[in-house]
């Protein structure tokens, strides 16, 4: 049966704000009678008529809650000798709605590795997701002879004396997930390289330390804990400079006493389940949560 004028309200003739349906008579089959446009509906279905006689109908779900989420991506690896240290993974922080009785794929990103030699930077974190919401892993250090630090969620540092740092938010999420790796010292004074960004600041150059970028405090799990912190840079020798710190949510410190030698010591790893970068050639890793906020 199709739907007749008088059914159809407009609220606000002037200005045309909304149109309502009163008393609506639903089609008996997709082969009712109907004129294209004619719209309908009941408790569980819109129904819109497509074409003459025509009917399709689309199932009315009821509103779910708001649910607060944390999702932070892997942290990137740290690069290998004079190295930059891996960016932070993708911090992203909210509520999103979601649908009653409905499956929703939760993934967990993986921490990327540290470079395993000098000719490759590390490797970029995995990212991690829930619903509609996507944290990009963290970019790689910058490795001696592979000196740029790689883009991510937030961005590697580049090695010491050469090299571009990676950008952060990458790709562009608003808010930003994250942020700039630092470039490495290039006047040949302390040989640190850059610090990997983090989620909240950027990671710092060689020549002022090479210190991971600090990450961003969050309490869903009930306490403030501090996630996505930037891996340090590597430093060439005690002497001639340290290695910079990982930032605060995880980073790992960089290496400080690489000589050329196969043997010298690695960075430390980014904290497990912090979505931390990594420093030099340290294997970072990352953090997802969820709760209900009702």
């Amino acid at each position: 049966m199709p739907i007749q004028p008088s059914q159809l309200e407009i609220d606000n003739i002037v200005a045309a704000s909304g149109l309502r349906l009163s008393n609506p008579t639903v089609p008996a089959s997709g082969t009712d009678t109907g004129t294209q446009g004619d719209i309908s509906w009941d408790s569980d279905y819109l129904y819109v008529c497509t074409s003459g006689d025509t009917w399709k109908r689309s199932n009315i779900t009821s509103w779910g809650p708001d649910v607060e989420y944390l999702v932070v991506a892997g942290g990137g690896g740290g690069g290998r000798r004079l190295a930059g240290g891996g960016g932070a993974g993708g911090y992203r922080s909210g509520t999103n709605n979601v649908l009653l009785n409905t499956n929703y794929t939760v993934t967990v990103g993986a921490g990327g590795a540290g470079a395993t030699s000098a000719s490759v930077a590390g490797s970029n974190g995995s990212d991690s997701v829930f619903a509609s919401i996507t944290s990009n892993g963290g970019g790689g250090g910058g490795s001696v002879s592979d000196s740029n630090g790689k883009d991510g969620g937030s961005g590697g540092g580049s090695r010491a004396q050469a090299g571009n740092p990676g950008n952060g938010n990458t790709p562009s999420t608003s808010p930003s997930q994250g942020n700039d790796g630092g470039i490495g010292d290039t006047t040949g004074g302390t040989y640190v390289g850059g610090g990997g960004g983090g989620a909240s600041s950027a990671g710092a150059n060689g020549t002022s330390g090479g210190h991971g970028g600090n990450g961003t405090a969050n309490t869903i799990t009930g306490s403030s804990v501090t996630y996505a912190g930037g891996g340090g840079g590597a430093g060439y020798n005690v002497s001639s400079g340290p290695a910079g710190s990982g930032g605060n949510g995880g980073g790992g410190d960089g290496s400080d006493t690489w000589t050329g030698s196969s043997t010298s010591s690695k960075g430390d790893d980014g904290a497990v389940n912090t979505g931390g970068g990594g420093g030099r050639y340290a294997t970072s890793s990352l953090s997802l949560y969820r709760s209900k906020r009702w």
